[in-house]
C-alpha cells in the first residue's frame, strides 16, 4: 500500500549490508551508503553541543577502530539455520528458542459455563483458583510476544542473507565510546541465537592455544563457568563424545546441547 511504501522510504528496518559499510571520516559520514530514513551519527546522542565538539575532534584512532569493526565480514552459519529452522517450525521451545505458539488457557469449568452464579458462589475457593491460573497464563503469552517475534525475525533475516557469501554490519557508537552495530535483531552482540547463526565469512585455522580457549567457550556454553580453565577443559575432553555427537547430527543424535 502507499502507506507500508513511504515507511519503507521514510522509517526503513535497518539491516544488514551485502557489501562494506561507507568508512567512517567525520561525525556525520559513516555506516550505510545512503542516507534513506536519516544518516546515523558517529555517536548516538541528541547533545547538540557534544556533537558540535565532536566535529572539531582530531581522533584517527576512534575512526580506524570503528572502522575495522564494521568492515570485518561475516555470513550466515547455514547449519545452525537449518538446525533452527526445523526446530522452530517443530514448534520451538528447545535450545533457547521461544514457544512458536501461544499456551493455552485454562477451560472454564462446565458449572461456570450452565450456571455461573452458583458455581462462584458454592465453588469460589475452585473459581478463584481457575482464575488464577488464567491470568497466569495470560501473562506469560504477553510476555513472551516479543520473545517469539525476535526469534522468528532472526531465523527470516538469516534465511534472507544465508545466499551472500559475506555480510557487514554497520557501527556507530555511544556517549561512553562503545561500538553497537546500527541493524538490530541479527547481530554478532545480539544474543546466544543471533551469535550462532553467524560466523566469520574468511575464516583461519585455530591457532597454537585456539583449541584451548574454544574448549573454554564450549565448557562457558554448558554452564561449566565456575572452575578453573583446566577442569573446564577436562570437562570438555570428558564429554566429547557427546559435544561432537551433537555437531554432526544435532537433531536425531544424542542432543546433549
Amino acid at each position: 500500500t502507499k502507506a507500508h511504501d513511504s515507511a519503507a522510504l521514510y522509517q526503513p528496518v535497518l539491516m544488514p549490508m551485502v557489501v562494506p559499510p561507507r568508512p567512517w571520516t567525520t561525525p556525520r559520514d559513516g555506516g550505510y551508503l545512503t542516507d534513506i530514513g536519516g544518516r546515523a551519527d558517529l555517536v548516538r546522542t541528541r547533545n547538540r553541543a557534544y556533537k558540535r565538539e565532536l566535529a572539531l575532534v582530531d581522533m584517527p584512532n576512534v575512526y580506524q577502530a570503528l572502522n575495522a569493526i564494521q568492515a570485518t565480514a561475516w555470513k550466515v552459519n547455514v547449519p545452525v539455520l537449518e538446525v533452527m529452522r526445523e526446530l522452530w517450525n517443530a514448534g520451538g521451545g528447545v535450545a533457547g528458542l521461544p514457544e512458536r505458539e501461544l499456551m493455552d488457557l485454562p477451560s472454564r469449568p462446565a458449572l461456570l459455563e450452565t450456571d455461573p452464579d452458583y458455581f462462584k458462589e458454592h465453588h469460589a475457593d475452585e473459581f478463584k483458583e481457575w482464575k488464577r491460573d488464567r491470568a497466569k497464563v495470560y501473562e506469560a503469552n504477553a510476555r513472551s510476544v516479543s520473545t517469539r517475534l525476535a526469534a522468528a525475525q532472526k531465523i527470516a533475516l538469516a534465511e534472507k542473507f544465508a545466499e551472500y557469501p559475506a555480510i557487514y554490519f554497520p557501527h556507530n557508537l555511544d556517549f561512553r565510546g562503545r561500538c553497537y552495530p546500527l541493524p538490530p535483531t541479527l547481530t554478532p552482540q545480539g544474543d546466544d541465537a543471533a551469535k550462532g547463526l553467524l560466523t566469520f565469512a574468511q575464516g583461519v585455522p585455530l591457532g597454537e592455544d585456539g583449541a584451548y580457549w574454544l574448549a573454554i567457550h564450549v565448557a562457558n556454553c554448558f554452564g561449566v563457568d565456575k572452575v578453573s580453565f583446566e577442569e573446564r577443559v577436562a570437562w570438555v575432553r570428558e564429554h566429547e563424545e557427546q559435544i561432537l555427537d551433537s555437531a554432526l547430527d544435532p537433531l536425531d543424535g544424542q542432543r546433549f546441547w
